[in-house]
C-alpha cells in the first residue's frame, strides 16, 4: 500500500510539473503579446521603431533571419525568414501589419494601449489586439514551437512579413515593397493574410476584399440672402445627391437584411462627412446661403462589380451635370493603381532585351489631379537632360482632365494583371486550398463558408500580382471587435490561434506539388 501511495505521488508530481511547464511556456507567449500591444502605433503617428526592433529580437530569438527594409523613409519593412529544405520551390509568405487605428481612451474601459488582462475574464484589452497584431506573435510562437520543440523542418521556405501603413491604404507599406527587387527574389508561390474573428466555434477564412473608394461629391451654386427660394442652389443640389445615394444604400442593404447576400457581397456607401455654410466667430452665417457644398462618403466594391459601370450611376444618377455636377475619376480611363509598375516592369524589360540606354523616370502627382503644367515638368527635365523634344523624347502625358465637382479616390487595384477580379479560388483548382482545409481540420478546427472581406487587407497586392491568398485570423467564438472601443482577445483564444498556426504552417510548408 505505501508502495503504491508512494508511485501515485511520483506520477502526481510529474504531471503537475508538467502542467507547470506548459502553463509558463503559455504565459510567455502571452506576456510577449501584451508587450507588443503596448506599443503605440495608432495613426496618424504611429511608432514603427520600437516594435519592429521587439519582433527582431524576438526572431533572433528563436534562430530566424530578418531583414529590415525601408523604402519610405521612416517607415520600416520586416521580412523575418525561416528557410526551407528546397529553396527552389516557391515561399510561402505571412503578412500582417505593424500599425493600427486610432482609439479614443476617454472611449475605453482600460487605456487602449496598456493590454489590461483581466483576471476574471482572461480577455486581453488593446488597439490592435484583434487587429491584427494577435497574429504577428502568432505566427513567431507558432515557429517557436515547431523549430525548437518538435524540431520540424520546413521544405519550403517561410517568410514572416510585417509592413506599415495597412490602415491608411498600404501605399507606402505592402506597394512599395511589392514593386520592389527583394520581393521578387522571394519567388512568394502562396500568401495568409489577416481576417476576422468568428461569433461561432468556426474559423472564417476569405478569398478576396472589398475594393475601398473615397467618394467626394462638391456641389456649387449661387449665393444669397437666407430668404430666398431658387433653385439649384450648392445645399440643394448636394442634398438630392444624398438622398438618390441614400436610396441605392437601402436596397443593397434590403438585400443583405432579406439573407441574400452578406454585407459584404453589395456595395457599401456610408456618409463619412458634410461640409457647408459660411463660417463667422460664432459658428455660422445664418442669413446666406453658401455657393459650395461638399459630401464625403465610403464605398466599397465586392471583385464581382464592374466598376466602370458604378462610375456611370455616380455620373448618371448620383451627381448628374443638370445639377451643376459632373463627373470626374483622377486616374485615366481603364487603368490602376499600380498599373504603373507594371507599365514600369514593361519598359525596363524591353530596355535590357534591346540592349537600349535610357532612364524611367515615375512622377507621382500627389493629390494633383487635372492641375498639371505638363510644358512646366518637360521643361524641368529637359534643364534636367531626362527629355529631348528634338530626338522623339518626353514625357507621356496621361490625366483625365475636367471639374472638381466630383472626385472618386480608388484606394488600390481593383483587377489583377490580367484584367480578372481580385479573388483566389476556394476550389480543388487551387492546389493550395486542400492544403489549408486540411491543416485546420487536423488541428481540430472547422472552417464556415469561404467569403469575401468586407473591409480591405494588403491581400489585395498579391492578388493583384496573380498570386494567391487567404484573409485568416484564428479567433472563434469571439464578438468582431476591430476598430471598436474596448477591442480584446481572449488569452485562451489567442494560445488556440498559436496550435493553428503550427497546423497551417507545417502543412502548407511541406506541400510539394505533384510532377506531371
Amino acid at each position: 500500500m505505501a508502495t503504491l501511495r508512494h508511485l501515485l505521488l511520483i506520477i502526481a508530481t510529474i504531471v503537475l510539473s508538467s502542467s507547470s511547464y506548459i502553463s509558463t511556456k503559455e504565459e510567455e507567449a502571452i506576456s510577449w503579446f501584451k508587450e507588443y500591444l503596448r506599443f503605440k502605433t495608432a495613426h496618424p503617428n504611429p511608432n514603427y521603431t520600437a516594435p519592429v526592433s521587439f519582433l527582431i529580437k524576438q526572431a533572433n530569438s528563436i534562430g530566424l533571419e530578418s531583414k529590415t527594409l525601408e523604402f519610405v523613409p521612416g517607415k520600416p519593412v520586416l521580412l523575418v525568414t525561416w528557410p526551407g529544405s528546397n529553396p527552389s520551390l516557391p515561399c510561402i509568405l505571412f503578412n500582417s501589419h505593424l500599425d493600427s487605428v486610432p482609439a479614443e481612451p476617454d472611449k475605453w474601459s482600460h487605456p487602449p494601449f496598456s493590454a489590461f488582462h483581466s483576471p476574471d475574464t482572461g480577455h486581453i484589452f488593446a488597439r490592435g489586439a484583434q487587429d491584427d497584431k494577435c497574429i504577428s506573435i502568432q505566427y513567431l510562437e507558432a515557429i517557436r514551437n515547431l523549430k525548437l520543440v518538435t524540431n520540424f523542418e520546413p521544405t519550403r521556405t517561410v517568410h514572416l512579413l510585417y509592413v506599415p501603413e495597412e490602415e491608411i491604404g498600404g501605399f507606402d507599406g505592402m506597394a512599395k515593397f511589392v514593386d520592389s527587387d527583394e520581393f521578387r527574389d522571394l519567388n512568394v508561390g502562396f500568401v495568409m493574410d489577416e481576417g476576422q474573428a468568428s461569433t461561432t466555434d468556426e474559423f472564417r477564412v476569405f478569398y478576396a476584399d472589398r475594393s475601398p473608394w473615397n467618394l467626394i461629391i462638391r456641389a456649387k451654386g449661387a449665393t444669397a440672402h437666407g430668404s430666398r427660394m431658387f433653385d439649384n442652389g450648392a445645399t440643394e443640389n448636394l442634398m438630392k445627391s444624398i438622398e438618390t445615394i441614400t436610396r441605392f444604400r437601402d436596397a443593397q442593404f434590403d438585400v443583405v437584411k432579406a439573407g441574400k447576400a452578406a454585407d459584404s457581397e453589395v456595395i457599401s456607401v456610408n456618409p463619412v462627412y458634410l461640409k457647408s455654410g459660411i463660417p463667422s466667430p460664432t459658428g455660422f452665417v445664418m442669413n446666406m446661403q453658401p455657393s459650395e457644398a461638399e459630401a464625403g462618403f465610403d464605398v466599397r466594391l465586392p471583385p464581382t462589380v464592374d466598376p466602370d459601370l458604378v462610375k456611370r450611376r455616380i455620373a448618371e444618377e448620383w451627381a448628374p451635370a443638370a445639377r451643376n455636377m459632373t463627373y470626374l475619376s483622377p486616374f485615366v480611363k481603364g487603368r490602376q493603381i499600380l498599373d504603373a509598375v507594371l507599365m514600369e516592369n514593361e519598359v525596363v524589360e524591353e530596355c535590357r532585351k534591346e540592349k537600349r540606354e535610357g532612364v524611367v523616370s515615375k512622377i507621382d502627382f500627389e493629390k494633383a489631379y487635372d492641375h498639371v503644367d505638363w510644358d512646366f515638368l518637360n521643361f524641368v527635365l529637359e534643364g534636367k537632360g531626362l527629355v529631348d523634344r528634338a530626338k522623339g523624347c518626353q514625357l507621356v502625358e496621361g490625366l483625365n482632365v475636367g471639374s472638381d465637382d466630383i472626385m472618386i479616390i480608388e484606394k488600390g487595384p481593383i483587377r489583377d494583371y490580367q484584367g480578372r477580379p481580385l479573388m483566389t479560388l476556394t476550389n480543388d483548382s487551387n492546389p493550395w486550398w486542400p492544403v489549408f482545409k486540411y491543416a485546420i481540420t487536423a488541428a481540430g478546427g472547422k472552417l464556415q463558408k469561404p467569403e469575401i472581406l468586407a473591409s480591405t487587407t494588403d491581400a489585395r497586392y498579391m492578388r493583384q500580382l496573380g498570386i494567391p491568398a487567404f484573409g485568416f485570423s484564428p479567433m472563434s467564438n469571439t464578438p468582431i471587435l476591430l476598430h471598436d472601443h474596448n477591442e480584446f482577445l481572449n488569452d485562451r483564444v489567442f494560445l488556440r490561434g498559436i496550435e493553428v498556426y503550427e497546423s497551417v504552417i507545417s502543412s502548407l510548408s511541406s506541400f510539394v506539388e505533384p510532377s506531371h
